[in-house]
């Protein structure tokens, strides 16, 4: 999403992953490549969650769409095996889905 490249991208969280009741949120995720990922302290969107990449997230979701996924970072979620097991029907299928496109 921030630059032209695609290939070899990485999932970049917004909110950290630790954070179990977001880590699986699409709304929580963009494709970055490494250089905009990590980069450099000083140009990765992962040392900018205060500034760049934050008004990006805002751009995307909305104010009112970024609080809840503000919200939902900070409540705490346990994950039940049903729970890991729905998603990842759900992901499979989506990676099924996103094969056909090629």
């Amino acid at each position: 999403v921030r630059c032209s490249k695609t290939e070899y991208l990485q999932n970049s969280h917004f909110w950290p992953r630790a954070r179990n009741s977001i880590r699986y949120e699409e709304a929580n995720c963009d494709a970055l490549c490494y250089g905009c990922h990590y980069g450099d302290r000083q140009n990765g969107w992962e040392y900018a969650k205060h500034g760049e990449y934050r008004d990006y997230k805002l751009k995307q979701l909305g104010k009112k769409e970024y609080e809840k996924l503000r919200l939902l970072a900070y409540q705490t979620k346990q994950f039940t095996t049903q729970d890991l097991q729905e998603l990842i029907q759900y992901y499979t299928i989506r990676l099924d889905d996103m094969n056909k496109l090629e």
